[in-house]
């Protein structure tokens, strides 16, 4: 999962399937400033390694105003139970796609390594095979590194 696409899901449950018109929308309108400011919330504990910044860039803001989208969202929180309700509901929906994410990645790795390890038996019978060969047709072996 990207940032961008955890954006794209909270900007759709918020009402807003058009993600690339929504994004650009500078509108303060309360609506469209709260899909934003979940997804900078969001996006700081799902991506921690991107700076406020970069968390802002994709709807033109700066890093102070990501650091306000933030605590607004901390404030509303803890203040309205519904609220609070629907922020846990999108990460506890998000926790979910970034454990399958994980599983996949594990996935690909171990399938990876699966076809490293045959390639490597199969380039270990390969040298049996030569080192055979040399023997029997009284050749060296010149070894490749």
């Amino acid at each position: 999962m990207t940032y961008e696409a955890m954006c794209m899901y909270i900007f759709q449950q918020e009402g807003f399937p058009d993600w690339e018109e929504a994004r650009q929308m500078v509108s303060r309108k309360t609506t469209i400033r709260t899909a934003r400011q979940i997804c900078m919330y969001l996006g700081s504990i799902f991506f921690p390694s991107m700076s406020l910044a970069l968390l802002g860039e994709p709807f033109g803001k700066d890093h102070a105003t990501v650091l306000h989208a933030k605590q607004i969202i901390v404030n509303d929180i803890t203040t309205r139970p519904d609220f609070n309700v629907k922020v846990k509901t999108y990460m506890h929906y998000l926790r979910k796609v970034k454990a399958s994410d994980d599983v996949n990645e594990i996935s690909k790795q171990l399938k990876d390594r699966e076809i490293f390890d045959r390639v490597m038996d199969v380039i270990d019978k390969m040298e049996l095979v030569a080192r055979v060969y040399c023997e029997l047709t009284n050749k060296q072996l010149i070894a490749v590194k």
